[in-house]
């Protein structure tokens, strides 16, 4: 008798189980939020007084420590921001880390005056 009922209680755990699990099973899946990408000002430059950041943070910023590296990399971010600066408007521009899917790069953000 008392496996009967054991047998019993089994069943109706398994069917009370499978009545709870079906419809959480069936629930679609709760959507991701999109991947954010922050980007931490790490120079900011005055059109009006310009001056260069030094060789060392460049290279602090890149994780470059060729000299030769550097220099060209800092030489190519003081043109950017001299075109940057040269637009109708801009009175600093921003160097930022901007992350690729190839690689990650220096890119200066210009802003507009307000």
């Amino acid at each position: 008798m008392n496996s009967r009922i054991r047998s019993t209680r089994n069943v109706l755990a398994a069917m009370l189980l499978a009545a709870v699990a079906a419809p959480v099973a069936a629930q679609k899946p709760m959507p991701s939020l999109p991947p954010v990408q922050a980007q931490a000002v790490l120079y900011v430059a005055d059109c009006e007084e310009r001056a260069l950041p030094s060789q060392r943070e460049v290279g602090e910023w890149t994780g470059q420590h060729n000299f030769s590296q550097v220099y060209a990399t800092r030489q190519r971010l003081m043109g950017e921001i001299g075109r940057a600066c040269q637009k109708d408007g801009i009175e600093q521009v921003r160097v930022v880390l901007q992350a690729t899917a190839a690689a990650t790069e220096l890119v200066a953000m210009a802003e507009p005056r307000r």
